[in-house]
């Protein structure tokens, strides 16, 4: 692939995507639910960059401000949202505790999860359970299976605030985010998703209206560095959620007045964003963002059902 630019405006079909991945040539590449391959489309981009900082006196500075608000829109599009409603984040995780240490919660107060999920689901609320006294739920499951009647009798007899569940969770099952949405409504219960193990693969978009909070990571399907991720809020929500990381970016601020400390934060998502991501891997993710955008998820996701069945 001699121009990685001129091969993705010309990108039409999964053959075609194919080539970006060099490593297909030589193995059956299987381990995206725990790291996925940079596509040659990264490897230019990053390189490209690397050699700027590494040999010019390219402004850092200007670089970032330049490329947030680019893969913002990039990332809104992919999820249908809103770029004011995107926050980057370094992980799925730091997503997760976004939420978890800013959410308004009383002492007593439950939260919930399955005994199915990944760890990173369970920590951030065995940590708040430490320092506010909340109380966690473990809702039982069936080898990974999500038995949502059962989730339902959880929610209403312990009252539960706010259930976190992995849409695509890591033992492969994918649970049916309408009727859980419909559950947790009707309960007066938060929906926090973690949709690291389907962005990329199977398509999730926030303008259905099924939850109110959303993390996920980059380094799987969404074939990116790691130590980049990103979530999504919604408006109605951002009143509810105090940010827990506060830095000069989270600030409305003027350079002219910059030593006058004044907690006056910015109207957007990015006020819970903790200063600068990593650059690199918002380089990789724009990377594969792009070409997401032209193969489309849903595409991508029926590609995967349809030879999945055909085997």
């Amino acid at each position: 692939m001699p121009d990685p630019e001129k091969e993705l405006t010309e990108l039409e079909n999964f053959e075609q995507a194919r080539k970006f991945f060099p490593l297909t040539e030589n193995c059956v590449y299987l381990d995206s639910a725990h790291y996925g391959p940079y596509p040659l489309l990264s490897n230019y981009r990053l390189k490209k960059f690397i050699d700027e900082i590494t040999y010019t006196n390219k402004n850092l500075s200007i670089f970032v401000n330049e490329i947030k608000p680019v893969l913002k829109e990039k990332i809104s599009r992919l999820i249908k949202a809103k770029p004011d409603d995107i926050i980057l984040t370094s992980n799925t995780t730091h997503g997760l505790n976004i939420f978890a240490n800013g959410i308004e919660l009383n002492k007593g107060d439950s939260v919930a999860f399955c005994n199915n999920e990944f760890p990173a689901i369970a920590y951030p609320w065995l940590n708040q359970q430490l320092i506010r006294y909340i109380n966690v739920v473990q809702v039982p499951s069936n080898r990974g299976i999500v038995n949502l009647e059962l989730v339902e009798k959880y929610i209403r007899e312990y009252s539960v605030k706010v259930f976190t569940i992995s849409y695509v969770g890591f033992l492969g099952y994918r649970t049916d985010l309408e009727i859980l949405s419909e559950i947790c409504k009707n309960n007066k219960c938060y929906l926090v998703v973690d949709a690291i193990q389907n962005i990329g693969a199977c398509p999730l978009y926030v303008n259905k209206n099924y939850f109110d909070f959303m993390a996920a990571g980059s380094q799987k399907w969404m074939l990116a560095p790691a130590g980049i991720g990103f979530a999504w809020i919604s408006d109605k929500m951002r009143h509810k959620i105090h940010p827990s990381y506060l830095s000069t970016i989270n600030m409305k601020f003027d350079f002219e007045k910059f030593l006058n400390y004044d907690l006056n934060y910015v109207d957007n998502a990015s006020v819970y964003e903790n200063s600068t991501v990593s650059v690199l891997g918002m380089i990789g993710l724009n990377a594969s963002v792009d070409i997401f955008l032209k193969l489309g998820v849903e595409n991508i996701y029926f590609h995967i059902i349809i030879n999945y069945y055909h085997y």
